[in-house]
């Protein structure tokens, strides 16, 4: 099979697809599961389809460019978890194929192949959360142009292109925060392997500066900059939420990453490269490493984000597979490995049911908590647990709880109040739900005494709610009318 992709034949990405949409299928049939960043991302997208504004009106730390994405399928697709696994299919793919011929054009390679292409869509099926639209996803179709710009950078290349190169990373930025990093790889790739011009360093710059004038100014224009700054540039600061435990990355990565280790072992102690393919193959070794700040920096560490991994985990593997000299040998070890990856995802996949009814459940801070609490309401969430969103809609700002806290502040003042009583009485939530230690809930309706009145309040277990009256007994509603 290796053999077969090591043909210089873009039809071969057909294949490629047709591999991937392939292990995929098992879960596209069976319609999940959801994960709580999916669900997150859902209710962005449903909540500015509503005509909400990002950061003014919804507090989360997406990507403005990534909720612009949201937005889109919401009012084209509505919270259709298929049309983000499909399009994010679609996306790998192409991925996969433009790193492909991006490595073939600059020549890294001693032969053109379409193995990289493989290896690339098989590591996104190493767990079944990776393979969705994540704004991880989305920002490494501009990455890759990164990536591919400082390798290709020679003396025939315009200073346009090096201006792209910072284009690039700014609008990956504003898709995936922690993406800002990679412009310190680039200057650095440019400047270790490249060139030596100042001027064309600041170019990099430059292009970066652009993307941000741009949509600072767009923020400035909404009058919601200050909004942008507290729920998306400050986020990169607040306390990492650890979906993944160290087990759980253990089971799922440390075979590819023993892998990509050996691989770039092998491929620095072989010869047979011309110095322009080993330096690009260096700055590769130093994409990875800032890739692996990347993700230990992410405001959430989940699997989700290990996608980023993929253009350097298939540039090495592919270059270990193809130095093999022997082709029975390669063959098996393609056959081996290819095994493995694909065999971690779906053992993890098949028994999630089994792992969530374990106290030490696998997935038991990626996957929502079926509470039913309710079904088909616009309900607000207090607290640290978007579950209760599961089958229901979002009302009033406070996604994000660590930055909904900064909103909500101290409910001894004034503005705090006004603005939370104006919240909630603009969305009128069927039901407020209440997850917090403090029961922040009853200080809220202990200082605002009309909005108790409106809801009626039930303790389900350790969880306080609190569901709309019908309004000809809201004293709220009839106040209004």
């Amino acid at each position: 099979m290796l053999s077969f992709f090591r043909l210089n034949d873009p039809f071969r990405i057909i294949a490629i697809l047709f591999i991937l949409v392939l292990l995929k299928l098992p879960m596209l049939t069976s319609g999940g599961p959801l994960t709580l960043l999916e669900l997150n991302w859902m209710l962005v997208g449903e909540r500015l389809a509503e005509g909400h504004v990002i950061y003014d009106q919804l507090f989360d730390n997406t990507g403005p460019l990534a909720a612009f994405v949201y937005w889109l399928i919401d009012i084209t697709f509505g919270k259709s978890l298929l049309a983000y696994h499909i399009i994010a299919i679609i996306l790998v793919t192409y991925q996969a194929f433009y790193f492909n011929l991006a490595l073939i054009d600059i020549k890294m390679f001693n032969e053109k192949t379409y193995v990289p292409a493989l290896m690339y869509v098989l590591f996104a099926c190493i767990s079944f959360e990776m393979l969705t639209l994540s704004p991880a996803l989305m920002s490494l179709s501009f990455l890759i142009l990164v990536l591919r710009n400082v390798i290709k950078l020679d003396s025939q290349s315009g200073e346009q292109e090096i201006f792209k190169t910072g284009l690039y990373t700014g609008i990956a930025t504003f898709l995936y925060l922690p993406s800002f990093l990679y412009l310190l790889a680039a200057v650095l790739g440019f400047a270790l392997f490249r060139t030596s011009s100042i001027r064309l360093l600041l170019n990099v710059v430059a292009g970066y500066v652009f993307v941000w004038i741009i949509m600072l100014l767009y923020f400035m224009y909404q009058n919601n900059l200050v909004g942008f700054y507290r729920c998306y540039v400050q986020s990169f600061f607040l306390s990492k939420t650890w979906m993944y435990t160290l087990k759980n990355t253990l089971v799922l990565f440390s075979f590819p990453a023993v892998l990509l280790a050996v691989s770039i072992f092998k491929l620095k102690t072989s010869r047979g490269f011309i110095n322009y393919q080993q330096n690009g193959q260096w700055f590769v070794v130093l994409w990875t490493i800032f890739t692996l700040v990347v993700l230990i920096l992410s405001p959430k560490f989940s699997g989700i984000q290990f996608i980023i991994f993929a253009p350097a985990f298939s540039f090495f593997v592919s270059q270990y597979l193809l130095l093999i000299k022997k082709n029975l040998m390669a063959e098996a070890q393609f056959i081996a490995i290819s095994a493995i990856l694909v065999g971690i995802g779906y053992s993890m996949y098949f028994n999630i049911d089994d792992e969530k009814n374990d106290k030490e459940a696998f997935y038991e801070k990626i996957l929502p908590v079926e509470d039913k609490l309710a079904d088909n309401k616009r309900i607000m969430v207090l607290g640290n647990n978007i579950s209760a969103y599961n089958h229901n809609s979002i009302a009033t700002p406070f996604l994000n709880w660590k930055i909904s806290q900064n909103y909500l502040g101290d409910l001894n003042e004034y503005p705090v109040i006004v603005n939370l009583k104006n919240s909630i009485l603009e969305d009128k939530p069927d039901m407020i739900v209440d997850y917090t230690d403090d029961n922040l809930s009853k200080k809220i309706f202990d200082r605002i005494p009309l909005l108790f009145e409106s809801y009626e309040f039930k303790k389900e277990g350790s969880v306080n709610t609190y569901t709309l009256l019908p309004q000809k007994n809201n004293p709220t509603a009839q106040a209004q009318n």
